[in-house]
């Protein structure tokens, strides 16, 4: 060995039996190749980032917003007239045909069978030779109402008639085109056929105008398309998107569109639509039926439906503490009332609204460490189709230890690890992580 090695050793001797006289003996044992110290290390760490996340999120069923625009007015049926005609003290005879051309509608022009001068204008035992049936044989003019009266008596005409022609049926409604004269084959001096209205039936004409948030359409025709109200609207700042189906004309002419507000700017319970009317007609009426409503003048047949959203308030519980809040609370709002029933210092984001103005409010325990209490809400006093309110754990609290144990090179095959006043069993150097798991959470 060499020298400064004994001496050393011989200092140490020296040095122990010097401080305690009890020790006469000691055994060294000396490995002549210097090895090296065992070194090992402890790290431990907790987690300084949020513990626990929860989230509550605000739902409802998804329901779009339809309003109908409906115009409509009172059903008035045209009456028109025929009469014969000859100068005073004349005697009528022959007969007559008229011609009813509905070519300007989309119909056809008919003329009639002749008619006698004297036709009587309907009988329950007819030849087919009444005012009525001869009429209704016109393919065009469907099914009227006809009365005769005499006409010129009090001048000395004699067999001069006036019939009187209701036009009822559904082909015929509104202002229809006035009958005509096809060919007369009446006998008597100045004789003639003459034709009158009495009463056009009723029809919507003009045009009228909607204002929505404030702001009006341009001016639309009682017949606006369903693309021309498209375009008026979404010309409205307040407007999105709409889609329009148009249904009719009514017997006057009147129409029905259904406005579907596809955008997300109007989702939910949209905003009133004010109808602005400058039609023209006899009692015509302009209304918008929306939200369900079938008691207001004209939506009796209107299904208009109320477009769902999310709105009331709803109740935040924690360990038995209970906070009333609003539906769209903000976060500041949701972060003072969670605080205040004992969740200890939280950060909250929120999202939304979305379609049915629900919102997600995720929330991060700051204070609070390990597995905490869920946080619950009562639904309630929310308000809208199938509205709820739902919990979840976006990420479990944990109490987060990191321990890290290091060895040299030749440091001992085995090794126990303690945490406060608990120990693991002796684990090998070479232990898998799941074994020195197991021990820990067994310790």
């Amino acid at each position: 060995m060499p020298i400064t090695q004994f001496q050393e050793i011989s200092w140490l001797l020296y040095l122990l039996v010097d401080i305690n006289d009890l020790y006469f003996s000691f055994l060294v044992d000396w490995d002549r190749k210097q090895g090296q110290h065992e070194i090992q290390s402890i790290t431990t760490s907790i987690n300084t980032g949020p513990n626990e996340i929860q989230r509550l999120s605000t739902t409802a069923d998804f329901i779009q917003e339809q309003k109908i625009i409906r115009t409509y007015a009172e059903d008035i049926d045209e009456i028109q007239t025929i009469t014969t005609v000859a100068n005073p003290f004349e005697k009528l005879a022959g007969n007559f045909t008229v011609v009813f051309d509905t070519t300007s509608t989309g119909g056809s022009i008919e003329t009639s069978g002749p008619i006698n001068f004297d036709a009587l204008s309907d009988s329950s035992q007819s030849d087919r030779s009444t005012m009525k049936e001869i009429l209704e044989s016109m393919k065009n003019i469907g099914v009227v109402n006809v009365t005769r009266k005499d006409y010129g008596k009090q001048d000395g005409i004699k067999d001069a008639y006036t019939w009187v022609i209701t036009f009822v049926d559904k082909k015929n409604k509104g202002n229809i085109p006035q009958l005509r004269l096809g060919e007369s084959n009446l006998v008597g001096t100045g004789a003639r056929v003459e034709f009158d209205t009495v009463r056009e039936g009723n029809e919507i004409g003009g045009n009228f105008a909607l204002e929505f948030q404030g702001s009006t359409t341009r001016s639309l025709p009682f017949d606006a398309s369903s693309r021309m109200m498209t375009q008026a609207l979404e010309s409205l700042p307040g407007v999105d998107t709409v889609d329009i189906q148009r249904y009719g004309p009514s017997d006057e002419y009147g129409f029905f569109w259904n406005i579907t507000f596809t955008g997300n700017r109007n989702s939910g319970d949209v905003e009133q639509l004010i109808p602005h009317s400058y039609l023209s007609g006899k009692n015509v009426t302009l209304v918008v039926c929306e939200d369900g409503n079938r008691t207001k003048n004209g939506c009796d047949s209107a299904m208009s439906i109320k477009g769902n959203e999310i709105g009331g308030t709803f109740d935040v519980t924690f360990n038995g503490n209970t906070r009333n809040i609003s539906s769209s609370a903000s976060v500041s709002d949701m972060k003072q009332a969670l605080e205040s029933i004992g969740t200890g210092r939280v950060a909250i984001t929120r999202e939304g609204p979305d379609s049915v103005k629900g919102y997600k409010w995720t929330i991060s325990f700051l204070e609070k460490i390990g597995a905490i209490d869920e946080i619950t809400a009562n639904k309630n006093h929310l308000t809208g189709k199938n509205a709820n309110i739902k919990w979840e754990e976006v990420s479990k609290g944990t109490t987060r230890v990191r321990i890290a144990h290091n060895f040299s090179k030749f440091d001992s095959r085995s090794f126990s690890l303690r945490f406060k006043n608990a120990s693991t069993n002796k684990l090998h150097r070479d232990s898998p992580c799941t074994l020195v798991q197991k021990e820990l959470v067994i310790c």
